[in-house]
């Protein structure tokens, strides 16, 4: 649901910014619009010519594509743990795995995924969970960070081990030395999403819209930094209350629909 809130207000900013005047033809915009309604599938594309379009959101949607179609591919998954999906399902998730390669999604991504798997699997043994409680695996997570910040990339190799295992070790419990065990952090979890998708609206509104980009750029480094301060705070209030009135009750929605039992289809086990 906050996606779409999201959306909204990227097509105001692209209104606002094409003076509320069409500059596409409306078939143009309208296959615009679709790509992302469909979460940038295959990619964010420029809406009514305003090439920005992208950047209002920090082009942060890259990564809803790869999210759904993991959740399309799981039926195809689920044969690997023995479970039989029917043949509608299955079609549906080869049909999807199939557009994944003809859009391009970029394959580097598949281990992170595997390392979601590989947690997923681990947290069920009671003997890495106790481990992953002691002090020293809150000191091998940071020891994994401090690996990946030497380098360019987190899809390199080692990098991208370095994330899975610790990955893999928070969620046995590893809390960094009680840091992920506070309140705050619980708080800040919660907020993440909606932190996510809304920084990049922030930025861009105070910076093109509000202050201007020359002043921005002329700004001294004590004042810019107190600025992205400011903005920072602006953010946490706005994705706290998109958390509280978007996202809170959309996930009421979905538990009620659970508890009605109108769910998707749960593949049988064999």
């Amino acid at each position: 649901p906050l996606y779409y809130v999201v959306l909204l207000f990227i097509f105001l900013v692209v209104a606002h910014l094409s003076d509320w005047r069409l500059v596409d033809s409306s078939q143009a915009i309208l296959l615009s619009v679709i790509k992302w309604v469909l979460f940038t599938t295959p990619n964010a594309v420029a809406i009514n010519g305003v090439g920005e379009t992208s950047l209002i959101v920090a082009g942060v949607t890259w990564t809803l594509r790869y999210e759904w179609f993991f959740y399309l591919a799981l039926p195809l998954i689920s044969l690997l743990a023995g479970q039989r999906p029917s043949l509608l399902i299955l079609v549906v998730s080869v049909a999807a795995l199939a557009l994944a390669w003809r859009i391009g999604l970029d394959k580097r991504y598949v281990p992170v995924f595997a390392g979601g798997i590989i947690a997923a699997c681990l947290v069920r043994n009671p003997d890495f969970v106790r481990f992953c409680k002691k002090k020293v695996a809150s000191l091998l997570v940071l020891i994994c960070f401090a690996v990946v910040l030497q380098f360019s990339s987190a899809l390199k190799i080692i990098p991208c081990i370095a994330l899975i295992i610790a990955f893999c070790m928070i969620a046995g419990g590893a809390d960094i030395f009680g840091l992920l065990s506070l309140q705050t952090s619980h708080r800040f979890g919660e907020l993440a999403y909606g932190i996510y998708l809304i920084h990049g609206i922030v930025l861009f509104t105070a910076i093109n819209l509000l202050v201007g980009r020359e002043v921005t750029a002329s700004m001294s480094v004590p004042i810019y930094w107190s600025f992205v301060g400011l903005l920072a705070l602006v953010t946490l209030a706005v994705a706290g209350m998109a958390y509280h009135y978007v996202e809170r009750p959309g996930i009421d929605l979905g538990k009620q629909f659970q508890r009605r039992g109108t769910r998707l289809p749960v593949p049988s086990k064999a």
